[in-house]
């Protein structure tokens, strides 16, 4: 991981005195530089609780090193292009970003979709103009660089550490009316000692959402799906006193519409299903779903759409290979796409492909077309046959000799 800049001195992220110097640098209006180019690519300090983290500036991640572990995709590479000025506007001059979005917040707004999310997965063409559901979350995901995978990482990451990195990427993000810090609700890593605690921050949060008649919008790990007296129940992990209901209508239709992601959830026991929605208290006190969606992560939490890619992820991770996963944001399942991109050959990286084992020739050739056209290095994996050697690994990028820690504030 790069060191910082912070009012002139040289950190490492685990340093003693980081939290102090970044609170100082906070009250000054002071950038973070993250040294990992010369003379430093500017960031910003966003605060989780009592803590304070170092973010990326939006649309700045391309201007990070490519090991560096706030590099962020080529937007050839994600489906993060499609949307970016349009359901996504960015400021690259501050840590601020409007999302327009294609799901209702305000209660008593009627969903889009009778299954559940969106309808990005039940029209032709999604709007490039509107984020939905599981594009929010693919946003936030990769915002919280939870996309990202590194050796350093294997069995490090836990729900309290996802939660507080998704805590971070939700700053200064807002829709038309709300900042989404507001809306967000993900449960705490539960504990029987702290469970009263827990309950009443929760019974607060969504009490304070039903009095402003909007919607939380819920993130969290699926324990279950079962039948409840009316309709159906989900439960959360970490949540265990409270599930959320959907009606008769939605609890027939999640497990047709969302069947592939399901499906890998029970085939693959060593990972996670993570859901996403809107969720409105009633006046009797239960939380209804209105809109919801759902996404495959594996043990590391690195997103997967089907099996092929969960093999070459734990082939990945067990080679201690550097990558950055891929996410669609509103494209279409169907639609060909990269992989992501593999981080420690070079300094542009490779581009892989995974060219799924059922594909049709009209996909494989879209696939072709996809390949020939990029501009990076590639790598493609047909999954019907045997996958081939990985490029070689190369030495951590170093940064320059003799670089100076430099101190950059937004005013000057």
């Amino acid at each position: 991981m790069s060191d910082f800049a912070i009012l002139g001195r040289t950190v490492g992220p685990q340093h003693p005195e980081i939290q102090t110097l970044l609170r100082q640098a906070r009250d000054q209006q002071a950038r973070v530089l993250c040294l990992c180019r010369h003379p430093g690519v500017p960031m910003y300090i966003a605060a989780v609780g009592e803590e304070l983290i170092i973010k990326r500036m939006p649309n700045t991640g391309k201007d990070h090193a490519v090991d560096c572990d706030r590099y962020e995709l080529p937007l050839a590479l994600s489906g993060k292009a499609e949307i970016l000025g349009q359901a996504i506007i960015e400021d690259p001059a501050s840590e601020a970003a409007r999302l327009k979005l294609a799901f209702a917040l305000t209660q008593g707004k009627a969903r889009q979709g009778s299954s559940g999310e969106g309808a990005s997965h039940h029209t032709v063409k999604a709007d490039p103009k509107k984020l939905t559901l599981r594009g929010l979350l693919d946003y936030l995901w990769e915002e919280a660089e939870l996309t990202l995978m590194a050796p350093g990482f294997v069995g490090k990451r836990n729900w309290g550490l996802v939660r507080k990195f998704l805590w971070g990427a939700a700053d200064a993000k807002s829709s038309q009316k709300f900042q989404l810090r507001e809306l967000l609700f993900m449960p705490a890593m539960y504990s029987p000692e702290h469970k009263d605690r827990l309950a009443a921050d929760r019974e607060r949060a969504f009490a304070a959402a039903a009095k402003a008649k909007h919607k939380k919008i819920v993130i969290g790990i699926v324990k279950s799906l079962d039948p409840a007296r009316f309709g159906g129940k989900l439960s959360i992990k970490h949540m265990p006193e409270a599930q959320l209901f959907m009606d008769e209508k939605m609890f027939r239709a999640v497990p047709k519409r969302f069947a592939a992601e399901f499906d890998l959830w029970r085939l693959h026991e060593n990972s996670r299903l993570i859901t996403i929605a809107t969720v409105m208290q009633m006046p009797s006190g239960i939380l209804a779903i209105d809109e919801i969606g759902f996404m495959n992560v594996t043990e590391s939490w690195i997103p997967f759409q089907h099996n092929d890619e969960k093999e070459l992820i734990e082939v990945l991770t067990g080679e201690h290979r550097r990558f950055v996963k891929t996410l669609r944001y509103n494209v279409l399942p169907a639609v060909p796409m990269a992989f992501g991109l593999l981080t420690d050959v070079d300094q542009q990286g490779t581009a892989l492909f995974v060219v799924p084992h059922d594909a049709k020739e009209a996909v494989r050739a879209e696939f072709d077309h996809l390949i020939s056209s990029c501009e990076l290095e590639t790598w493609r994996w047909d999954a019907s046959g045997p996958r081939p050697a990985l490029p070689g690994k190369q030495q951590r990028l170093s940064p320059p000799p003799g670089r100076q820690a430099l101190e950059y504030r937004p005013n000057n």
